[in-house]
């Protein structure tokens, strides 16, 4: 962000621009949980993205991402693009996510397991609640049994 701060705006890279690229991150995370929270509680997300709900100011002001955040420059800029990348795959945005997701890697190289993990959980809320075409036999169901009864005999 630092470099796309430099060439846009031409602002050198000194360690106030540092701290600023790690507060514009952090001011960012509010409005970001915000739709990840609205995905999870299937409701509609606010109009505005200036109106964050209170359980996202919270998640966002917890005390490991503030102290985090203003310890290490590449960590809120990381924790917010895995957090879009989650929140775009969710909403089947999948190059969207793509993109964010390698724009997260650049930031810490471990995000790959988090791009992972948000492409693994959109294709599996494809294959629960995938419809059938007008007039084509229903589609499988995935089989999800509960964890206390699944045992290594379930797969088919």
């Amino acid at each position: 962000m630092s470099l796309f701060f430099k060439r846009v705006f031409l602002f050198k890279c000194t360690l106030p621009m540092l701290r600023l690229t790690t507060v514009l991150a952090l001011l960012s995370l509010p409005p970001i949980l915000t739709r990840l929270l609205c995905f999870h509680k299937r409701i509609r997300p606010p109009v505005s993205l200036l109106s964050p709900s209170s359980e996202a100011m919270i998640l966002a002001a917890f005390p490991i991402a503030w102290f985090f955040g203003f310890l290490y420059y590449t960590e809120a800029p990381s924790l917010a693009f895995v957090v879009l990348t989650f929140v775009a795959a969710s909403q089947d945005q999948h190059w969207l996510a793509a993109l964010l997701g390698l724009i997260s890697c650049t930031f810490r190289q471990t995000n790959v397991v988090w791009v992972l993990y948000a492409y693994a959980s959109s294709q599996l809320m494809y294959l629960r609640f995938r419809r059938a075409a007008p007039g084509a036999a229903p589609p499988k169901k995935l089989h999800d049994p509960p964890a206390l009864v699944a045992g290594p005999g379930m797969f088919q």
